[in-house]
């Protein structure tokens, strides 16, 4: 099997990480804390998504398997299967908010034909994770030139204020908009040289590439009311979406490979046909207007992501001395129920309602392996 040193694997994470919609997550987080404030989040938040990722390095090379073949331990067949659904539908979720972004901005009188054209070219074009490799050091180094200059053109940045509920609420989109990627990360990681390339890939990620990228979504909130238009404005005008296609080619590219995984997962088709299945599945949910609710889809998505999180990092800290699986599914279980109380509440317990959820799973998933090890080691 060939292997990818850090500096491939950082390439391919840069195709995904340099994205409009994380763009769309630094943009929304300059709107709840605008200015210096949000920056300082940005940064705040993927260095807590950092730790988590140092911590399942381990055990990525030594299971070199997907992400949802992982849960198989202590969730069983049923949890690996739910897990790869959940996952083949955020990524896929991800790909049509991209999809209608830049074919609105180009085809407007067309969307539906224009989404089809686009999402079915990204699915040509992708053959196996070695063809995301090729197209990344293509596209990364453009992408992050528009980047830099659609930072330099954006609104001035000020220092701001920001109170303890919106510190909270700014912080759950960091997270919950980029958990996926941290959990996913076995998918794109299984063919790594080694641990050390690995954790060098997430430094360069997660600590430089995704708050730069987050932090220039805050400083075109200062702008505008609307990302899109902040980017047109800021460079090229109106050939930005074209641009932006071109750059998004390659994270709808990445998105298709995991969600195809998945759905090999779930042994519903393999190879091409799952890579079909899941462009088709993308290309219908540009039917629905996710833009317009892209904070709370983002919400809803890091609920379960961290939910699922929680107990994917309590496995990498614990191996073989975790709780038996009905434990973990009523572990499970409270963790998403935290979640919905605080969304339809409107609230966040302590102000940070999506990392409640995380650690809610992660520490009575701690606890339960207490339990666990208490009743192996008692005489009988």
């Amino acid at each position: 099997m060939k292997t990818f040193g850090w500096k491939e694997l950082t390439c391919i994470q840069l195709g995904g990480v340099l994205s409009l919609p994380l763009v769309m997550v630094g943009f929304t987080v300059g709107k709840i804390a605008p200015g210096l404030a949000g920056m300082a989040l940005c940064v705040m938040g993927n260095g807590l998504l950092a730790l988590f990722a140092l911590i399942s390095a381990p055990r990525i090379i030594a299971k070199r398997s997907v992400t949802s073949q992982n849960v198989e331990a202590f969730l069983g067949s049923s949890g690996k299967k739910i897990l790869a659904l959940f996952l083949a539908l955020s990524m896929l979720f991800w790909f049509a908010i991209q999809t209608q972004v830049v074919v609105s901005g180009v085809l407007p009188s067309s969307l539906f034909f224009g989404c089809c054209l686009y999402g079915g070219g990204c699915a040509l074009s992708l053959s196996s994770i070695y063809s995301i490799e090729r197209y990344a050091k293509i596209v990364a180094p453009l992408m992050a030139l528009f980047l830099a200059a659609a930072l330099f053109h954006g609104g001035a940045i000020a220092p701001s204020v920001v109170n303890f509920s919106s510190f909270g609420k700014a912080l759950s989109v960091i997270v919950g908009g980029s958990i996926l990627a941290v959990i996913d990360l076995p998918t794109f990681f299984k063919e790594a040289h080694d641990v050390g390339a690995i954790k060098k890939t997430i430094v360069a990620t997660f600590l430089v590439a995704m708050p730069l990228v987050e932090c220039c979504g805050v400083a075109l909130a200062c702008k505008t009311q609307d990302v899109v238009s902040a980017l047109s404005d800021s460079v090229f005008g109106r050939g930005v979406l074209i641009f932006l296609g071109v750059s998004g080619w390659m994270t709808n590219i990445a998105n298709l490979y995991s969600a195809a995984k998945s759905i090999e997962v779930m042994n519903v088709c393999k190879g091409r046909c799952a890579y079909a299945l899941a462009a088709c599945i993308g290309i219908a949910f540009t039917l629905f207007p996710l833009v317009e609710y892209f904070a709370d889809l983002i919400t809803f998505l890091a609920m379960a992501g961290c939910a699922f999180g929680g107990l994917l990092l309590a496995e990498d800290c614990l191996g073989n001395k975790m709780p038996s699986k009905h434990v973990c599914w009523a572990i499970l279980g409270i963790g998403l129920c935290v979640g919905v109380c605080n969304i339809s509440s409107q609230k966040a317990f302590f102000g940070i309602s999506i990392l409640d959820v995380f650690a809610v799973v992660f520490f009575l998933a701690m606890l339960g392996s207490a339990f666990r090890r208490r009743e192996i080691h008692e005489p009988t």
